[in-house]
């Protein structure tokens, strides 16, 4: 009787880590698939005219950059926004 219990607990708490996981996966395919999709469109209209310029190339850098910095703020804003609610309470 007890391991029937333990069985059905372990499989449970397996599916809600598993579970966990995959919502955790679709925000960020919600968040960098429109990115994705952008840099391959801006990449293939930059290179249309058969080659990609200097300031072309330079542009493309710094929109990265910029994707970088958004990502590591939305990063450091979410751990800290469990912090806030737990001071709150």
């Amino acid at each position: 009787m007890g391991s029937c219990f333990v069985q059905i607990s372990a499989i449970l708490g397996i599916c809600v880590l598993v579970a966990g996981v995959m919502t955790e996966q679709k925000k960020k395919l919600r968040r960098d698939a429109p990115v994705l999709l952008g840099s391959i469109l801006a990449l293939f209209l930059l290179g249309l005219d058969g080659e990609i310029s200097g300031s072309e190339g330079l542009w493309m850098i710094l929109t990265y950059v910029a994707y970088l910095v958004y990502l590591f703020k939305s990063t450091i804003k979410r751990h800290q926004e469990p912090e806030k609610k737990a001071a709150q309470s």
